[in-house]
């Protein structure tokens, strides 16, 4: 039934339901008045489905970093595509996790360090024992440390690789012999235009995307003959808390970035949840090896 014939079955029952006045009166059949309620549910179901067209119905998706801004935002549009979440983050995003979990659809929160290979190990395999499958890892977690290079110390350049890189890294080796069982699997990795030009106080930052990007391209190549596709996404400056941090300690480098964005604007998490969404699904299904910008023209204008 398409939405127009229920919304028209809709209006039929709620008249049976009203005097001429518009006044509520006693349905003479119970059965008009349970339609109401079945026809109103298949409605706001039929609506969603139109609107989102259920891209992902019954994937199993893993999201690392759920918790952080475009990791929530894209957990809540895969859920509303119909796909299935194991949702990881530190101690700091369990909250923002949880609140994606109780909001409906299936969804299941696990805290771990991404940058420890136990905890990528343990995620994947709680996702197979849960699900009995795997069909879309989405490496997002990251986190960022805006410091002129002449002044690291081993630490700084371990904070910002192990999450971004060496997270990814695991997380992928670990889910990848589950889909090449499967033939079939959707990596996406958040990558950033950071991976793909330089910018001041953010050596580190930079190194960890560009290996990303070229990691996907590996990635892809080897993985196709099994029907794995590999891409990631590009992101311009988008509204996060990673860029209100930025502001506050270094407006002017952040603010000069965000004005060569030709768009005249930064990105909305849900936009960069789009692209996701995009590359994860069967949309894509002959996109593989693919860095995707999302960035309001910041690289075509830089080229």
């Amino acid at each position: 039934m398409k939405s127009t014939e229920i919304a028209e079955r809709t209006r039929y029952l709620l008249s049976a339901t009203q005097d001429t006045t518009g006044a509520s009166i006693k349905s003479p059949n119970i059965k008009d008045a349970l339609g109401i309620v079945q026809v109103a549910h298949a409605a706001g179901k039929q609506l969603r489905e139109e609107k989102y067209g259920m891209r992902l119905k019954d994937k199993v998706a893993i999201i690392t970093g759920a918790g952080g801004t475009i990791g929530s935002a894209t957990a809540r549009r895969f859920l509303r595509e119909g796909a299935r979440l194991i949702l990881t983050d530190l101690s700091t995003g369990a909250d923002a996790c949880s609140s994606i979990v109780t909001e409906g659809g299936e969804a299941f929160f696990i805290e771990a360090e991404i940058s420890r290979v136990s905890d990528t190990e343990r995620i994947i395999n709680f996702a197979y024992a849960h699900f009995g499958r795997i069909d879309i890892l989405f490496n997002n977690a990251g986190n960022d440390l805006n410091k002129s290079l002449h002044e690291y110390v081993e630490n700084d350049y371990d904070s910002v690789i192990n999450v971004h890189l060496k997270g990814s890294f695991f997380c992928t080796r670990y889910v990848l012999p589950i889909m090449m069982k499967q033939r079939s699997g959707s990596i996406v990795n958040m990558a950033s235009i950071l991976g793909l030009s330089g910018f001041p106080l953010a050596a580190n930052y930079c190194a960890a995307k560009g290996a990303l990007v070229n990691f996907t391209r590996s990635v892809a190549v080897e993985y196709a003959p099994y029907n794995i596709r590999c891409n990631s996404v590009c992101p311009g400056i988008v509204e996060t808390e990673m860029l209100k941090r930025g502001l506050e300690t270094h407006r002017e480098n952040v603010q000069k970035m965000i004005d060569h964005h030709p768009m005249g604007r930064v990105a909305q998490p849900d936009e960069v949840a789009s692209a996701v969404t995009f590359l994860a699904s069967d949309d894509a299904s002959f996109i593989t090896g693919v860095s995707l910008p999302v960035d309001g023209g910041y690289l075509a204008g830089k080229s």
